[in-house]
């Protein structure tokens, strides 16, 4: 199975770093998977969901804010403002954020 590593960086810690065989996020331009032997790119993340595979059919969901995204020959690299695992959101919390937001 063809892989690269995807490194996600938030300002407070490194949230994944793990070799994968591809990831999808939702740019300023649309949404875009990379799978291994993408050209080589930069582009501005829009809020919203980081989905990617790797091993024996795990996958992983994350939430994320906006940020960057570079796609190098052997290595994915999101600079993302915030970043969570899906299982880590409180959806309540969430709700009183997008609420707080709105307003």
């Amino acid at each position: 199975m063809l892989e690269f590593i995807l490194k996600i960086v938030t300002p407070e810690k490194v949230l994944f770093n793990q070799k994968v065989s591809q990831v999808s996020v939702a740019t300023i331009q649309g949404e875009i998977t990379i799978l291994p032997h993408h050209l080589p790119l930069v582009s501005q993340l829009k809020s919203g969901e980081i989905f990617i595979k790797h091993g024996q059919n795990q996958e992983v969901l994350l939430a994320v804010s906006g940020g960057f995204i570079e796609v190098l020959p052997e290595q994915v690299v999101i600079l993302a403002d915030t970043a969570e695992r899906a299982e880590d959101i409180d959806e309540a919390e969430a709700r009183l954020r997008k609420y707080a937001a709105i307003k």
